[in-house]
Protein backbone atom coordinates (compact mmCIF):
# COMPACT_ATOMS: atom_id res chain seq x y z
CA UNK A 1 0.00 0.00 0.00
CA UNK A 2 1.19 3.44 -0.79
CA UNK A 3 -0.06 7.11 -0.20
CA UNK A 4 0.69 9.59 -2.25
CA UNK A 5 2.56 12.62 -0.62
CA UNK A 6 -1.16 15.22 -0.98
CA UNK A 7 -2.94 12.41 0.86
CA UNK A 8 -5.32 12.59 -1.71
CA UNK A 9 -5.15 8.92 -2.89
CA UNK A 10 -3.71 5.49 -2.15
CA UNK A 11 -2.56 2.61 -3.68
CA UNK A 12 -2.94 -0.98 -3.15
CA UNK A 13 -1.53 -4.35 -4.46
CA UNK A 14 -3.97 -6.85 -5.01
CA UNK A 15 -3.62 -10.64 -4.94
CA UNK A 16 -5.16 -11.43 -8.67
CA UNK A 17 -2.31 -9.26 -10.10
CA UNK A 18 -4.30 -5.78 -10.12
CA UNK A 19 -3.96 -2.58 -7.87
CA UNK A 20 -6.53 -0.68 -6.96
CA UNK A 21 -6.36 3.44 -6.82
CA UNK A 22 -8.59 4.78 -4.18
CA UNK A 23 -9.05 8.45 -3.86
CA UNK A 24 -9.83 10.00 -0.39
CA UNK A 25 -12.85 12.36 -0.56
CA UNK A 26 -13.39 14.18 2.35
CA UNK A 27 -13.34 10.65 3.90
CA UNK A 28 -15.47 9.08 1.89
CA UNK A 29 -14.55 5.60 0.23
CA UNK A 30 -15.18 4.27 -2.26
CA UNK A 31 -15.47 7.32 -4.71
CA UNK A 32 -16.41 7.79 -8.38
CA UNK A 33 -12.85 8.22 -8.99
CA UNK A 34 -11.95 5.03 -8.20
CA UNK A 35 -10.47 2.55 -10.62
CA UNK A 36 -7.73 -0.78 -10.33
CA UNK A 37 -5.14 -1.26 -13.51
CA UNK A 38 -4.33 -4.86 -14.47
CA UNK A 39 -0.45 -5.38 -13.29
CA UNK A 40 1.52 -8.54 -12.67
CA UNK A 41 0.68 -10.65 -15.62
CA UNK A 42 2.47 -13.40 -17.61
CA UNK A 43 0.78 -14.75 -20.50
CA UNK A 44 -2.97 -15.89 -19.05
CA UNK A 45 -1.69 -15.95 -15.36
CA UNK A 46 -2.28 -12.92 -13.00
CA UNK A 47 0.17 -12.90 -9.74
CA UNK A 48 0.18 -10.81 -6.55
CA UNK A 49 1.12 -7.39 -6.67
CA UNK A 50 3.50 -6.99 -3.74
CA UNK A 51 4.83 -4.02 -4.08
CA UNK A 52 3.48 -0.48 -4.68
CA UNK A 53 5.08 3.09 -4.52
CA UNK A 54 3.82 6.55 -5.46
CA UNK A 55 6.48 8.97 -7.30
CA UNK A 56 7.52 11.50 -4.68
CA UNK A 57 7.40 14.27 -7.28
CA UNK A 58 5.62 13.52 -10.39
CA UNK A 59 2.01 13.48 -9.19
CA UNK A 60 0.32 10.86 -10.89
CA UNK A 61 3.28 8.40 -11.33
CA UNK A 62 3.85 5.33 -9.49
CA UNK A 63 5.48 1.90 -9.63
CA UNK A 64 4.45 -1.79 -8.73
CA UNK A 65 6.20 -5.36 -8.74
CA UNK A 66 5.26 -8.45 -7.37
CA UNK A 67 5.46 -12.14 -8.18
CA UNK A 68 5.23 -12.11 -11.97
CA UNK A 69 8.66 -12.13 -12.33
CA UNK A 70 8.55 -9.77 -14.39
CA UNK A 71 10.63 -6.26 -13.02
CA UNK A 72 9.32 -3.14 -11.88
CA UNK A 73 6.53 -1.41 -13.94
CA UNK A 74 5.94 2.05 -14.25
CA UNK A 75 2.20 3.64 -14.14
CA UNK A 76 0.40 7.26 -15.06
CA UNK A 77 -2.64 6.60 -13.14
CA UNK A 78 -3.82 10.05 -14.66
CA UNK A 79 -3.53 9.01 -17.67
CA UNK A 80 -4.39 5.39 -16.46
CA UNK A 81 -1.64 3.79 -18.83
CA UNK A 82 1.33 1.94 -18.21
CA UNK A 83 4.74 3.94 -19.18
CA UNK A 84 7.37 1.15 -18.91
CA UNK A 85 8.64 -2.39 -17.43
CA UNK A 86 11.89 -2.89 -16.54
CA UNK A 87 12.87 -6.38 -16.27
CA UNK A 88 15.35 -6.15 -13.78
CA UNK A 89 15.39 -9.61 -12.07
CA UNK A 90 13.37 -12.84 -12.48
CA UNK A 91 12.63 -12.99 -8.44
CA UNK A 92 9.57 -11.38 -6.62
CA UNK A 93 9.91 -7.86 -5.67
CA UNK A 94 8.84 -7.79 -2.24
CA UNK A 95 9.02 -4.11 -1.45
CA UNK A 96 9.69 -0.67 -3.38
CA UNK A 97 10.37 2.72 -2.17
CA UNK A 98 11.54 6.13 -4.28
CA UNK A 99 14.20 8.13 -2.72
CA UNK A 100 12.85 11.77 -1.16
CA UNK A 101 13.85 13.36 -4.82
CA UNK A 102 12.64 10.87 -6.51
CA UNK A 103 15.51 10.35 -8.91
CA UNK A 104 16.33 6.39 -7.38
CA UNK A 105 13.73 3.84 -6.57
CA UNK A 106 15.06 1.00 -4.27
CA UNK A 107 13.77 -2.74 -4.48
CA UNK A 108 13.98 -5.67 -2.41
CA UNK A 109 13.40 -9.07 -4.12
CA UNK A 110 13.53 -12.44 -2.54
CA UNK A 111 10.79 -15.63 -2.08
CA UNK A 112 7.39 -14.82 -2.08
CA UNK A 113 4.34 -16.80 -0.16
CA UNK A 114 1.63 -16.07 -2.81
CA UNK A 115 1.00 -20.16 -3.18
CA UNK A 116 0.62 -20.87 0.77
CA UNK A 117 3.75 -23.01 2.24
CA UNK A 118 3.75 -25.87 -0.13
CA UNK A 119 4.24 -23.66 -2.80
CA UNK A 120 6.97 -21.17 -1.68
CA UNK A 121 8.26 -19.38 -4.48
CA UNK A 122 12.28 -19.85 -4.74
CA UNK A 123 13.98 -16.52 -4.93
CA UNK A 124 17.08 -14.38 -4.40
CA UNK A 125 16.75 -12.19 -1.66
CA UNK A 126 18.57 -8.75 -2.84
CA UNK A 127 18.62 -5.50 -2.70
CA UNK A 128 19.26 -3.11 -5.81
CA UNK A 129 18.52 0.95 -6.53
CA UNK A 130 17.67 1.91 -9.68
CA UNK A 131 18.84 5.28 -11.20
CA UNK A 132 16.17 6.85 -13.03
CA UNK A 133 15.83 9.04 -16.06
CA UNK A 134 13.43 11.42 -15.01
CA UNK A 135 11.46 10.93 -18.73
CA UNK A 136 10.86 6.97 -17.49
CA UNK A 137 8.73 8.64 -14.43
CA UNK A 138 6.67 11.25 -16.73
CA UNK A 139 6.05 9.09 -19.62
CA UNK A 140 7.73 10.86 -22.12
Amino acid sequence: ISMNRLATNYIVGLAEGRCAIRFINNGEVPTSEDFNFKCCRRQNSAFPVLACAHHPIQSGSFATGGCDGGGITFWDYVRRQRLKNIPLVSDPILALEFTNQGDNLIYATGPSWYAGFGGTSTGNTSIGILNLNPQLVLGT
